[in-house]
């Protein structure tokens, strides 16, 4: 049996992207923002669970599970956030990478 060639249409710009997805709602556009609002501190207070990423200072990225019962994420102010380092495997890669870029 003869396999068949798909005609996928390769992407190769930003723009060519968009137009194939299209733009997104308003309010998706304004999901990102840059500081813990009343929001973000309710959803970090009730999740038992999350995902610290860094990078080191060659911008190589490393992503960690961090999980405890659920308010184990403490909101210091809207730019921080704290929560406990518990010994694990000692490898501190997080720690590590933060040191190196604090970005």
């Amino acid at each position: 049996m003869e396999k068949q060639a798909l005609n996928i249409p390769l992407i190769t710009d930003a723009n060519e992207l968009q137009s194939m997805v299209g733009e997104p709602h308003e309010h998706v556009r304004n999901k990102a923002i840059s500081y813990v609002d009343s929001h973000v501190q309710n959803f970090v207070s009730m999740s038992p669970l999350f995902f610290l990423s860094t990078s080191d200072q060659d911008g190589k990225s490393d992503v960690s599970p961090r999980g405890d019962e659920a308010g184990f994420v403490k909101v210091l102010d809207q730019f921080r956030l704290v929560y406990p380092e518990r010994p694990g495997n000692r490898r501190i890669d997080s720690l590590m990478n933060i040191l190196s870029n604090p970005g």
